[in-house]
Formats: structure tokens, C-alpha cells, sequence
């Protein structure tokens, strides 16, 4: 039986929007079109020509381990002003709801420091990393860019390829999933990089990265990408959860200073 509205000009602007919503995010239909190699280089061009940016953004942070040295930082959801320039600098200031600073956070190239607002006790700092993310990571996701393994390990192109270490292999799994698996000179993984994708604008895109670093203390952290920009593909929502922390970053605004 088939069902029709009594004005055609109805139907076709239904068609139209469908088309439209469609064609927006689709699930991939790239698998075998795209080498693994050319997928992961599209991925880590997203956002590499921006230089810097700033604007503001709705934060989120969550800290699920309390007794950690992550009870002195913030925890809740703050309006935030985003001063960011590649490759090594990032500001973030950080409201309350009276208008007054929370607190600031500055990443000066591998140190990173939180500084409570006036009133307000304690501050902390630290290296490498924070609650297990590369700071040289903090600052690309709000450049707009999404974590890559070595830029080096991508240029060449060393998948499944006998190389001097260290030495990348990359393997499409199922529909719509990449992983890049990283080994040192012994042969053992260091890293694993999972991405899967969604089909944006006609292009693959990926929505989601499951890191794991195996060296030292294992780490694993969940990101998830969205609302990408036609043009850049840069995200302008993103979240990254480990078992220690969560954050979402979602943009009002954002101008991109040299690009």
C-alpha cells in the first residue's frame, strides 16, 4: 500500500530533506576504495595547516578517582576561553558561574600547570602528560586536529613493510575501522591507534579513537570526534574518557588565526 500527502510540493521537500540528512553522515562505504595507508594520512590532515586559534567553548570535566593528585584539579562543566598556537602553547581560563576565574590552565610545550582562581587554594602541575593524554595532544584537539601516531611513521608509509624501527602495520578490520599498531625495535607494541569512521560530505571521517599505550603503566583513552566543519573537517565537538577522567569540549565559537 502505498501512502501519498495530498500536496506534492510536501513530498518533494521530505525527499530532499532526506537526501540531505543522508548524505550528511552515512555509515563508510570506502572499504576497499581507499588504501590503509591514504585512510590514516587523511586523518591525521585534519587540522595540521591550523597554526592557532582562539574562542570559547562549553567544558566538561569529570574526575573519577578522587584520591589521585586529580582531586586538586576542576571538576565540573565552565565556560572557557581557548587561546591555543602550535606547537607549544595553550591557555584555557576557565569562568564560574558568578563570572569570576575558576582557574587557569596553561601547557608551556611538555609542562602543564593549573592555577585556582583568586580565593581559591591549590594549584598543580606536572609533564608529558595529563591524566594520561600527550599534552602535544591537548594542544592539537584544540587546533582541531585528531591524534596520530608519528608523523614520521606516516610520511613513510611503512605499513606492513620491513623498516628500521620503529615500525607501524596497519590492517582495515571490519567495515569502517582502522587500527595502526606501532612495535619498538624488539618487535613490541608500544601503541595501538583504533579509528573507525562515518561518511561526512562524501568523505571518510573518523568519529571515534581508541588509544593504548603499553609502555610503562598501560593507558588506553576513548576519544570521540563530531560536528566536523565542511570545509576543514575539524571537529567542533570532542570528548576523551580514560578510566581516571573525562572530558567534552564542545566550541560556541572558534577562529582560526593562521591557517
Amino acid at each position: 500500500m502505498r501512502i501519498t500527502l495530498g500536496y506534492p510540493w510536501i513530498n518533494c521537500f521530505l525527499a530532499i530533506l532526506l537526501l540531505i540528512v543522508t548524505g550528511c553522515k552515512t555509515a563508510p562505504k570506502f572499504e576497499g576504495e581507499i588504501s590503509s595507508e591514504d585512510l590514516l594520512s587523511k586523518v591525521c590532515e585534519i587540522g595540521r595547516e591550523n597554526k592557532s586559534a582562539k574562542g570559547t567553548a562549553w567544558i566538561k570535566v569529570h574526575y573519577t578517582d578522587q584520591t589521585r593528585e586529580s582531586s586538586r584539579d576542576i571538576s565540573g562543566q565552565y565556560s572557557t576561553t581557548v587561546l591555543v598556537s602550535s606547537p607549544e602553547y595553550l591557555k584555557l581560563t576557565i569562568d564560574n558561574i558568578l563570572g569570576g576565574t575558576e582557574a587557569t590552565l596553561v601547557v608551556n610545550k611538555n609542562h602543564y600547570s593549573i592555577t585556582r582562581g583568586e580565593g581559591r587554594a591549590g594549584s598543580s602541575q606536572g609533564n608529558g602528560t595529563w591524566h594520561g593524554v600527550p599534552l602535544s595532544w591537548a594542544i592539537g584537539l584544540y587546533l582541531g586536529r585528531i591524534p596520530c601516531p608519528n608523523r614520521e611513521l606516516v610520511a613513510n608509509k611503512t605499513s606492513n613493510v620491513k623498516s628500521t624501527p620503529p615500525k607501524m602495520i596497519l590492517t582495515q578490520q571490519e567495515k569502517g575501522v582502522l587500527e595502526a599498531s606501532v612495535s619498538d625495535a624488539k618487535g613490541s607494541v608500544v601503541e595501538i591507534y583504533r579509528y573507525s569512521f562515518k561518511t561526512y560530505f562524501g568523505r571518510p571521517w573518523p568519529d571515534s579513537l581508541r588509544w593504548t599505550r603499553f609502555v610503562g603503566e598501560k593507558v588506553e583513552v576513548e576519544f570521540k570526534f563530531d560536528l566536523p566543519e565542511e570545509r576543514s573537517l575539524n571537529p567542533r565537538r570532542w570528548e576523551a574518557a580514560s578510566k581516571d577522567s573525562f572530558l567534552k569540549v564542545v566550541w560556541k565559537d572558534r577562529s582560526v588565526l593562521d591557517r
